[in-house]
């Protein structure tokens, strides 16, 4: 992918101080979890430059976008409108602005389309920033909430970027061969204490198991200390959960991932089973796990649930699409299909509604007004290792509905809740 900077071509319209629309914790925001269906895919990531102003940047593929003229003698163009509101803890609106971009199509493999502007966010707070990003010629928009937390030893004080530039990765996961710089907002900071944890994570247990997983074990299992002045290009030696922090007295950090290359794509034969655990009896998963061919006995297994090969290629690729998907949004300290938000949208599919808050986030099945809908909802777990930790308010009255959902899966059908 080329990378192209739209810095020249921002039109700023800048206007703080006043709330219009209403906030997105009131709003469905299915959309951000509804994959394929959704026709933009932004990336955002954010750096405090200072103690007052935090830097927004965005990335796109123009691939997404649709390039319109007016007239006949004119150049093919997309046009962008990014708006954002930033809220304080007590949900006042503290600034807000939008960004219009243009860009002119040009003949060639896809671009990312890249882009900053700076927001207002003084003092060390956990604010709520609220993005939208339009697309003008299609008459689309894709909204997102982002947490955007200033206290000390953040991540926003930390900037990962390729050796080659100063732009953001936009991504806490990384792949073996994949090297990267680490900016501190500090100048002055010169060392970062690194902590690492190799074990594999637990699956989460089934939504009616009364016990969550494990808590995540906080002894490390290697640290070392990285000088960034000599040691300026880096690289994650293994695959595992890498913390960062420049004063080991502050709890907060930088967490970064290695996990498969590919991630958050399946790409290697042996995550093909584990996913399994949530559809297999004990006995079934350990006979499966202990055949030294991964592919022929997982191949196995779909082929007597489907009962045709076509059929089996059908719901091997929903079911793993799901994976891929949830690895996309959930990943916290441990692969996002793990996780109990990346384990109810794998069986049950892509809520019809999401509502979220800053510390809760609620997924509906079905309209939402009827005794007949599921729901789920999940709370935020605050973590020095992740900002994406949410846990599900466990019950025992969804056994039933899980019960069922997978029963279908084992009878060859993709389970949709809808």
């Amino acid at each position: 992918m080329i990378r192209l900077l739209l810095t020249l071509f921002l039109l700023p319209l800048i206007f703080a101080g006043c709330n219009t629309g209403s906030r997105l914790g009131n709003q469905n925001m299915a959309s951000l979890y509804s994959g394929k269906e959704n026709t933009l895919h932004p990336h955002y990531a954010l750096f405090n430059i200072d103690a007052s102003t935090t830097r927004l940047f965005f990335r796109i593929s123009n691939s997404e976008l649709l390039y319109t003229r007016e007239g006949s003698g004119d150049e093919f163009s997309a046009q962008l409108l990014l708006l954002y509101k930033l809220y304080n803890e007590k949900n006042t609106l503290i600034d807000s602005g939008s960004v219009r971009l243009r860009d002119v199509q040009t003949a060639g493999p896809a671009r990312e389309l890249a882009g900053q502007t700076d927001i207002d966010a003084p003092g060390e707070h956990i604010f709520s920033l609220e993005v939208s990003l339009r697309d003008l010629n299609r008459k689309t928009a894709v909204a997102e909430q982002l947490e955007l937390d200033k206290t000390t030893g953040a991540k926003t004080y930390f900037l990962v970027s390729s050796p080659q530039d100063q732009f953001p990765l936009f991504d806490d996961v990384l792949d073996s061969g994949q090297h990267f710089r680490i900016r501190h907002t500090d100048p002055n900071a010169a060392q970062l204490h690194v902590q690492c944890w190799f074990g594999e994570n637990p699956a989460s247990p089934a939504p009616y198991a009364l016990h969550a997983a494990p808590p995540f074990v906080s002894k490390p299992d290697s640290s070392y200390t990285i000088d960034l002045r000599k040691d300026s290009v880096l690289r994650l030696p293994r695959k595992g959960m890498y913390f960062f922090r420049p004063d080991t007295m502050v709890k907060n950090g930088l967490t970064l991932f290695r996990f498969e290359n590919g991630y958050p794509e399946i790409s290697q034969t042996s995550q093909l089973l584990p996913p399994l655990r949530f559809l297999t009896m004990r006995e079934e998963y350990r006979e499966m796990s202990e055949n030294r061919d991964t592919k022929a006995a997982v191949d196995a297994f779909w082929l007597e649930k489907a009962g045709s090969e076509e059929r089996a290629r059908v719901i091997i690729k929903k079911f793993y699409g799901r994976v891929e998907e949830a690895n996309s949004h959930f990943t916290s300290y441990t692969e996002g299909w793990k996780t109990d938000r990346g384990m109810i949208f794998v069986i049950f599919g892509p809520p019809q509604h999401v509502y979220k808050s800053g510390e809760t986030e609620t997924w509906i099945y079905g309209d939402g007004t009827t005794p007949m809908s599921l729901q789920f909802q999940f709370s935020r777990v605050r973590s020095p290792y992740s900002g994406n930790l949410f846990v599900l308010n466990r019950s025992a009255n969804y056994k039933a509905p899980w019960t069922h959902a997978v029963d279908q899966w084992r009878q060859g059908r993709v389970y949709s809740e809808r």
